[in-house]
Order: structure tokens, then C-alpha cells, then sequence
């Protein structure tokens, strides 16, 4: 039957083995003795495989990254030693750093196959650690120029390392890493209080990004939450578009969710320009420049090449739509109508609202009988809001219209031009280029905005 084996600790020498010149390179190797025995307390003789390994308190295997490998040494009288990390008996070299960031260590060896009892290796062992800090000289191997004054630090100027400013919250460029865990990559908490950007990127380039964001994850490649009193998001812009979304994917270019219920815009632009446009939008597919879910309010003008409305069809809602072009006219024209019967005596008031008159001016009538002939008119024009209707015959049934041109304070100060001439820049551009076989070189949108010329060339090469 296999004998147990037990062994005793009799020297864990956690000394670096180091040459007499302190500036030389360190080797990281351990000299380790122990006797070791059966179960009988025989000492073993003869030759025998070791495999050595450092862990932590959870067993978690600190060193070597290979713990294949078996070392063949020659026990004499349970007696033997062995330099570990050695490499010319195949080991690999021990780093400092599993004992800096471990409290606790043992060494944990197995003999012919068989596992021993692990060692702790104490305290006092730390000998290793400490004696990496005896070469002054030396950072990594390389040579250290000078001792850092009060506020400064060591950095590296590319041949040796040397005292220079902390520069707070600096970041050496090139930088360059790669993080595989689950917390934030990258986090910046400010506890000042001064009128200051908190974190700032100045880009002197003419061509290149200040801030370049890209991810291929199902996250949003920027997400911004503001839980004080100002703008999530401010930006000022002195040249070309503040903004700028080129949108390949078939979601949102832009999602704006609103969830405050204060009285404000959930999506405000404010243009100071007297020529630029608040907000361009332009398609050349098949889809709107703009879709609106809900009510649109306008208080200034709105222009257009045609307006019309767009219903679910009354006779088929579920496949077809039904349009109607609004009424075009040079004035800026209301439009009321009705019908009425005429009295006994063939005339009729018709009654209008009360503010008729204080919203209109320049009436115009028209009148239809309906179901017989009378030579109807209008015996009294608009007065006190009520216009009469003669010359009928009674029961007769009189369709009317009474069309009025606005003279409230708005449409007073801003009447429609009926024929402009355009202007220098636009002379000779179409607002409808394609309708008039005209290349888009000649359209309008050319003229306000030359930046969607480079996007047709770049589109077309």
C-alpha cells in the first residue's frame, strides 16, 4: 500500500536572489527548503517529482500560469531545496505583485502526484516584496532620473523616468485600453463648486472629431441624464450646423422622449438668424421631410407648393384615402355659408357670428335657390352681423355664401404678396427644380443650404 507522505516546513526564504550590483535586473526566484517523510515518519531518499504552486485563500492558483510543469529533485535523508521560479529548471519567474495584492498565501506541492498539506507562507516572508523596493534606481528596469519634489510624480519621458507636475485629471495621449468588465469604463465625479467646464475637449484640428462615439452593442452610443436645473444638453455652434445625424440604420436618427409635465416645449429650437432656417429637413425617398403625430400650431406664416387634407375614405377606410386640396386665393379670405328659408314674405336675415364684422371687411354674397326659381337678392348688406335676402317666394329654400377678407391686426401687418421677385441668390432656381427638368444645382435648397450638393456628389460617387 502507497505511503502517505507528510513534510515539514523547515525554511519558506521568500529572499530575492539578487546580484551584488542593486541596479541589476531582479530575477524573481525564491529559495525554498523542507524536509519531507512518510506517514511513518521515514525520510525519503532518492529522486522524486515536485510541482510547486503559490495560491490564495480561495485556492486560486497565483502562480505559475502553467502548472504543468514537474521538477525532478533529489531528496537526501527527506532533505531538499529547490530555487523556485527558476527558469533554468523549466519554472517560470515568481512576480512580485501576487503578494501585494494578497493578504494571504500559500505554497501548495505535490510529490510523485501526491498533494501535501498546503504551507501558509508568513509575514515574514514578504521579504520579496520588500527587497523589489531595494533597487531604487530602477522603475521596471528602466533608470530613475532625480527625487519628485512636493505635488509631483514620476513620468516617463520616453529614455528614463523623471520628476514632473501632477497635472490633475490628466491623461497621457496616445491612450489606449481595453475594458472587460460589468461597472462603468470610465467614470468622472466633480464635488467643486467654480463656474467651470467640468470636463473639456479642445480639438485645434480642421478636419477631425473633438468627440468620436461608437458602439455595437444594443445601448445608445450616448445617453445623457440631468437631474439639475439647466440643459441636459447646450451646444453653440459659430459655424456649419450645430447639429449634424447621418442616420444609416433603420431606427430613429433622433428620439426625444419628454416626461416633464411643466409648461414648456418637449423639442425647442430658437434660431436668432434673420436668414437662416430654425429647423431644414429634407428626403429624397418616398417619406415625409417631416411626419407630425397630433395638432400643429403655427403663429407665423406657412407656405407651401400645395396644401390638402388626407382622410381614411368614407366608402373604403380600411384600403383607401380620400384628399382634398384646400381653397386658394390671393386675399386672405373666410368663407361662410348656410341655408335658409324665406318668411311670409319672401325675405330672410341671416344672422352671422358677432365678431363677423370686426374680423372681416370687403363682403361678397352669393345666393342659390334650391327646388324652384325666384329672383332672390340681397336686400340689405352686412350690418350689426346680419345681411337680409328678398324677392322670393315664401318656403322657398335660399342657399347662401358671404365671403369676407381679414382685417384683424395680424393680417393687416402681414398681408400675402401675390407676385415677388426673388431674390439675387435665387434668381434663376426653382423651388420645384425637378418639376421643371431642372438639375438639383438649380434648386432653391442649393441656394439656403450648398452643404446638400456635397451630399448628392457623395451619394452618387
Amino acid at each position: 500500500m502507497k505511503k502517505k507522505l507528510i513534510s515539514i516546513l523547515i525554511c519558506l526564504c521568500l529572499v530575492l536572489l539578487t546580484a551584488v550590483n542593486v541596479n541589476a535586473q531582479l530575477p524573481g526566484i525564491i529559495n525554498f527548503q523542507a524536509k519531507i517523510a512518510d506517514n511513518n515518519g521515514i525520510p525519503l531518499n532518492e529522486l522524486h517529482s515536485f510541482n510547486f504552486s503559490i495560491i490564495d485563500q480561495n485556492s486560486n492558483i497565483l502562480w505559475p500560469v502553467d502548472t504543468s510543469v514537474n521538477i525532478p529533485i533529489t531528496v537526501e535523508n527527506g532533505l531538499y531545496s529547490v530555487k523556485l521560479g527558476d527558469v533554468s529548471l523549466g519554472m517560470e519567474p515568481i512576480p512580485s505583485f501576487i503578494f501585494d495584492e494578497n493578504d494571504e498565501t500559500y505554497l501548495r506541492i505535490f510529490v510523485d502526484g501526491e498533494q501535501l498539506s498546503d504551507q501558509q507562507i508568513l509575514p515574514t516572508g514578504y521579504a520579496f516584496k520588500s527587497e523589489k523596493s531595494d533597487d531604487t534606481h530602477k522603475i521596471a528596469g528602466n533608470p530613475v532620473s532625480g527625487t519628485p519634489d512636493i505635488n509631483e510624480i514620476l513620468k516617463w519621458n520616453g529614455s528614463q523616468w523623471a520628476p514632473g507636475t501632477d497635472e490633475v485629471g490628466g491623461l497621457t495621449i496616445p491612450y489606449s485600453y481595453i475594458y472587460c468588465g460589468n461597472d462603468d469604463a470610465f467614470e468622472i465625479t466633480i464635488t467643486g463648486n467654480s463656474d467651470i467646464a467640468r470636463f473639456v475637449i479642445n480639438n485645434p484640428s480642421n478636419n477631425g472629431h473633438a468627440l468620436y462615439l461608437k458602439t455595437n452593442g444594443q445601448q445608445q452610443a450616448l445617453w445623457i441624464k440631468n437631474e439639475g436645473g439647466d440643459d441636459a444638453v447646450a451646444i453653440s455652434n459659430d459655424n456649419m450646423h450645430a447639429i449634424d445625424i447621418n442616420n444609416y440604420s433603420t431606427q430613429d436618427a433622433l428620439d426625444v422622449t419628454q416626461y416633464g409635465t411643466d409648461n414648456c416645449a418637449y423639442f425647442k429650437i430658437d434660431n436668432t438668424s434673420n436668414d437662416d432656417d430654425a429647423i431644414y429637413a429634407t428626403t429624397n425617398g418616398t417619406g415625409y421631410a417631416g411626419y407630425f403625430v397630433g395638432d400643429v400650431h403655427i403663429t407665423g406664416t406657412l407656405t407651401g407648393g400645395k396644401a390638402f387634407s388626407k382622410i381614411d375614405h368614407p366608402l373604403d377606410p380600411e384600403n383607401k384615402y380620400l384628399y382634398h386640396s384646400f381653397v386658394e386665393s390671393p386675399d386672405m379670405m373666410n368663407v361662410y355659408n348656410g341655408n335658409i328659408i324665406l318668411d311670409s314674405n319672401g325675405d330672410a336675415k341671416v344672422e352671422l357670428p358677432d365678431w363677423f364684422e370686426v374680423l372681416n371687411k370687403d363682403f361678397r354674397y352669393q345666393l342659390t335657390c334650391i327646388g324652384g326659381f325666384a329672383p332672390v337678392y340681397v336686400s340689405e348688406e352686412v350690418s350689426n352681423n346680419m345681411f337680409k335676402i328678398s324677392g322670393g317666394d315664401p318656403g322657398i329654400k335660399i342657399s347662401w355664401q358671404v365671403t369676407g377678407i381679414r382685417q384683424d391686426p395680424f393680417a393687416n401687418q402681414h398681408r400675402i404678396q401675390v407676385e415677388v421677385e426673388k431674390s439675387s441668390k435665387e434668381k434663376g432656381h426653382y423651388l420645384h427644380y425637378k418639376e421643371y427638368n431642372q438639375p438639383i444645382e438649380n434648386s432653391i435648397e442649393a441656394v439656403r443650404h450648398p452643404d446638400i450638393l456635397e451630399d448628392d456628389n457623395s451619394e452618387n460617387n
